[in-house]
């Protein structure tokens, strides 16, 4: 019986431990969540959301065009940075973002003559958008890295 005991204690103890760390890590992702806002950002509208992301990488020492509502060729914004020229398509999405938002970024890269390209979005990809991002060198940053971009932002400014 004592075995016994002794084996329900460490089942007892690893139980307590396991949904510790679970609710520790759970408290720091509802942190993060808060501190970015970026439920707020999931409220907005598109062209809220691109002028977001304007002022966002313009605290970031990028230069920022927002393109045209209609007929921007797959660029909501066109940033540089010393040699960097970068088409980026905005997709402030309630669900991941499939292949299309790539290829449009692909057409716009071509098209300003950009050396680079990238999606950015408040949610996810699909394994279509990163397997076509990966093959064409087109940047893909999610909810997790805009979440670490605002983040960032609002650390400097406080700063």
């Amino acid at each position: 019986m004592d075995g016994l005991s002794t084996l329900i204690t460490g089942l007892v103890v690893m139980f307590v431990i396991y949904w510790s760390v679970y609710f520790i890590n759970s408290g720091i992702k509802i942190s993060r969540i808060k501190k970015s806002g970026i439920k707020d950002i999931d409220k907005m509208s598109g062209a809220n959301f691109e002028f977001y992301l304007a002022q966002l990488y313009k605290s970031r020492g990028y230069s920022v065009k927002i393109t045209p509502g209609s007929g921007d060729y797959g660029a909501d914004l066109l940033i540089t940075n010393n040699k960097e020229y970068r088409a980026i398509q905005a997709k402030r999405y309630s669900k991941p973002v499939g292949v299309r938002a790539v290829q449009e970024v692909i057409a716009a890269k071509i098209y300003y003559e950009c050396n680079a390209g990238t999606v950015i979005s408040n949610n996810n990809y699909t394994k279509n958008a990163i397997k076509m991002a990966n093959k064409t060198g087109i940047e893909l940053i999610g909810r997790n890295e805009l979440m670490s971009m605002i983040i960032e932002m609002k650390n400097t400014k406080a700063g």
